[in-house]
């Protein structure tokens, strides 16, 4: 399984948030700073969940609040979806 990292999830937040943005602070808040909503957040989540075949507990979405919460949280899930 490949780890997420900041560049990729970089790449993902720009999807969700239909824009590019110029760098991505691991401590920048997704949602006050940046501006993902909550349409964002769920391509985010879907994107993440489909790139790296695992699935994010819904319990867990508003506590993951910035990038490197998110990829921590990621990289140590143990559930992966079968491909």
């Amino acid at each position: 399984m490949a780890l997420l990292d900041l560049q990729e999830l970089k790449a993902i937040i720009e999807i969700a948030l239909d824009h590019e943005i110029a760098e991505l602070p691991p401590d920048i808040h997704l949602y006050e700073e940046l501006g993902l909503d909550s349409i964002g957040a769920v391509a985010m989540i879907v994107e993440i969940q489909r790139r790296y075949h695992v699935r994010i507990d819904e319990k867990e979405i508003p506590v993951l609040t910035t990038p490197q919460l998110l990829v921590d949280y990621i990289n140590k899930i143990e559930t992966v979806i079968p491909v």
